[in-house]
């Protein structure tokens, strides 16, 4: 077995939620190099620092939505798997944003279907 940690990036404007998503994926923090950040741009600015393997996002976020990053990282960085994670799921993929990831969960999302 490997010992090379996946990298995903979690992006939520929402601080509460990312400090859940913290806690609730602690026990994956041997395997998986997680960072958390509050908007689209902070997620662009950490994927040009450096490679990552996944990202997770928000759909409904101020200023660049969910949808709008993914299509960015699509377009940047096509070797990263795109999750959309929203509560609000029926707007955002009539939208058309879906196209952009891989896969799509919805709010709330517990551990055992989001690992």
């Amino acid at each position: 077995m490997s010992n090379v940690k996946k990298r995903i990036l979690f992006v939520d404007d929402e601080v509460m939620v990312l400090n859940g998503l913290r806690r609730m994926l602690s026990r994956k923090r041997n395997e998986w190099d997680m960072d958390f950040v509050s908007s689209g741009v902070e997620a662009l600015e950490k994927m040009d620092e450096s490679s990552w393997d996944v990202i997770v996002t928000d759909m409904l976020m101020p200023g660049m939505s969910g949808g709008e990053l993914l299509e960015e990282v699509s377009r940047k960085h096509p070797q990263v798997v795109r999750i959309s994670l929203s509560g609000q799921a029926h707007r955002d993929f009539a939208d058309g944003y879906t196209f952009s990831s891989h896969q799509n969960l919805i709010k709330p999302c517990d551990e055992n279907t989001l690992t």
